[in-house]
């Protein structure tokens, strides 16, 4: 016994560690103007990140005071708008600042879920509890600290927003065309300053309670309180949260994988419900595209019917593996998507925002086609998927971004021609096809044939 005591002392030290710290979630904020011509091009690339990332990220939009100075939402709130846009030196909109970092104009989506996943990977060191209500029109917000670790970092403030989930017009307010805009920030409470907070030791529990009046151009029925933890010093943002329940769902596996003909491909994913309360959720299949006779479907714990909403009991989790069963040829691209059926939305009537995974699956053998996606999300490669199935033709579709693994997996000489989709105005994705066509053979290059377009 006494040889092991030690194990057992390093043991309780690491399940100490892991117990003080949670899930952290992430602060996506954004400067935009409704006379803003990139915002009404970009945002909705943000937008799509947001909805399908939600749980992980939470979201308090600006409104700025240029190029249109009359854009209601930031006249409404320009005192605050104006405060936050200059606490993160924004020049220019549209702007988005993920976890704190401004990251400039929101035209990569890709790298939006990289700075995600890799800021979500650090577990927080505090939990963040908001709850809200709405009496005789006024929104009345109570937000708790629980530290499950020292928080140190320097020069603390507490910042709480009542956004509203959905501004809508019915002409655009701007010149950019645009008419909803979601997650708009109403009113910083008590203000754009936000209240400061003292260093945090584990034990503390900080309480907190605001109210404002609603204004008459607020829809109440679609208004939420974000808070966050944030140090003015570094500007890091510790920990963040909203007034309904969120979820993250962690994915043990690889996104893109190949597979053997008629064979069954496993992805993992796992939802822990790090909340206090009781969560809902819907399991779904969306922007499938499969090759026919090609099968998907969940494989979820004790017999539950994932077509129907799931329940989750609070720190409970659940795990539901989504399986592919592939055909003789072929290929499946689609996302898994978690929706928070928790999430009130317009009155109670949601925005089918949650977390989704983009998966692929391709089976490399018995084709002879390949069409290689490289047109910068511009879906021009359905012009060839339909005259490809129309003509009944066997093909796979693979994204530029995929195309040296499968150079290293798989001969490429299988294949008797190769169509690279572009849509390059440099000549760089033009040169990435001519590259992966020289990892074929000269001999069969010369009865192989390739079309790029640009």
């Amino acid at each position: 016994m006494k040889k092991g005591f030690p194990y057992l002392i390093v043991f309780l030290f690491f399940a100490f560690i892991l117990h003080a710290q949670t899930q952290r979630i992430v602060p996506l904020e954004e400067a935009n103007n409704a006379s803003c011509s990139p915002c009404a091009t970009y945002n909705p690339i943000l937008q799509k990140f947001y909805a399908s990332h939600f749980g992980g990220v939470i979201s308090v939009r600006y409104h700025a005071w240029r190029p249109g100075s009359s854009d209601p939402m930031y006249v409404s709130a320009s005192t605050d708008c104006r405060q936050r846009i200059n606490y993160y030196g924004i020049t220019s909109v549209p702007t988005y600042v993920i976890d704190s970092v401004p990251e400039g104009v929101p035209a990569d989506y890709d790298a939006m879920v990289r700075h995600l996943e890799q800021r979500l990977a650090q577990p927080a060191p505090l939990k963040i509890l908001v709850h809200s209500k709405i009496v005789d029109a006024s929104v009345l917000a109570k937000v708790r600290l629980i530290p499950l670790q020292e928080v140190t970092a320097g020069n603390l403030y507490l910042r709480v927003a009542v956004t509203q989930r959905m501004v809508s017009y019915q002409s655009p307010p701007g010149s950019n065309g645009e008419k909803n805009f979601p997650e708009v920030l109403r009113k910083m409470l008590p203000n754009a300053t936000g209240t400061s907070i003292p260093a945090l030791t584990v034990g503390d529990t900080l309480d907190f309670e605001f109210s404002t009046a609603a204004k008459s151009d607020w829809e109440i029925g679609d208004l939420a309180v974000v808070a966050w933890l944030q140090s003015n010093d570094s500007k890091e943002v510790l920990q963040s949260n909203i007034n309904f329940p969120p979820f993250f769902v962690e994915f043990a596996d690889s996104s893109f994988k190949f597979a053997k003909a008629n064979a069954l491909t496993r992805f993992s994913f796992t939802l822990f419900n790090r909340n206090d309360t009781t969560i809902h959720i819907q399991l779904k299949f969306r922007n499938v595209q499969a090759t026919n006779n090609w099968d998907y479907f969940f494989e979820t714990e004790n017999n539950v019917d994932w077509q129907k909403p799931i329940t989750i009991a609070a720190s409970d989790s659940f795990h539901f593996p989504a399986l592919i069963q592939s055909g003789d040829y072929g290929f499946f691209s689609g996302q898994v998507f978690v929706e928070n059926l928790d999430d009130p939305g317009f009155y109670g009537e949601g925005y089918g925002y949650g977390v989704g995974r983009d998966v692929t699956i391709l089976v490399p053998e018995n084709t002879k086609i390949l069409l290689v996606d490289d047109d910068d999300g511009n879906n021009y490669e359905e012009n060839f998927r339909q005259i490809l199935n129309k003509k009944k033709i066997r093909y796979l579709v693979l994204s530029e971004s995929n195309t040296l693994k499968l150079s290293n997996q798989f001969d490429l000489n299988v294949y008797k021609l190769i169509i690279w989709n572009d849509e390059s105005q440099d000549g760089k994705q033009l040169a990435r096809g001519i590259y992966f066509m020289r990892l074929m053979s000269e001999d069969q290059m010369r009865i192989r044939k390739m079309i790029l377009l640009s």
